[in-house]
């Protein structure tokens, strides 16, 4: 027996499989292509990426991003960790943030990379305890010498600060390991 609402959901599923797929071998190539070893290689992809993510989950994604940025060199190790962080948060924000709005902000000052993702989300108390993600988040960025906070208040929303010194680069392998 044929039954239409059946193959319709079948077919949606493998839709939304082969969109996954195509997004993370689009991933993969991104990351090992050392032409994209810059900030004018990893900023566009991640505002691409935001608000591709974003816009899935109905959720609105504000751009504040200078019109120029210095082409700083990132390493593949820190463009990599720098990516999947950021979108470990903004992947927080969809599941738990219940947000309407998420903001990406990015700039270069005093030596130093910032990118901050914030949502106007459900938010959460300080005592609360980090999950897996945070951890990891945490792992990545001190693993490339940068630093990570996280600030949220309930009702106000999380804010994720990542800072990365832009002279990093000259103390680590590609691996990210201190020469």
């Amino acid at each position: 027996v044929h039954d239409p609402a059946k193959a319709t959901q079948h077919l949606d599923q493998i839709f939304d499989l082969a969109q996954t797929l195509t997004r993370q071998v689009d991933e993969m190539v991104w990351a090992v292509n050392p032409a994209n070893d810059s900030l004018k290689g990893f900023v566009p992809f991640l505002c691409n990426h935001a608000q591709n993510y974003l816009r899935a989950a109905n959720i609105a994604c504000r751009l504040d991003i200078p019109a120029t940025l210095p082409d700083a060199p990132l390493t593949s190790t820190q463009r990599h960790h720098l990516f999947l962080i950021a979108k470990e948060a903004l992947h927080n924000i969809v599941k738990h943030a219940h947000a309407t709005e998420a903001w990406l902000r990015m700039n270069c000052a005093d030596h130093a990379l910032r990118i901050e993702i914030e949502d106007n989300g459900r938010g959460f108390a300080a005592s609360d305890e980090a999950g897996d993600g945070t951890g990891n988040m945490q792992k990545r960025i001190t693993g490339i010498g940068g630093t990570l906070t996280r600030q949220s208040e309930p009702g106000k929303g999380t804010s994720i600060t990542i800072t990365l010194p832009m002279n990093v680069q000259s103390h680590l392998t590609d691996s990210g390991i201190p020469q």
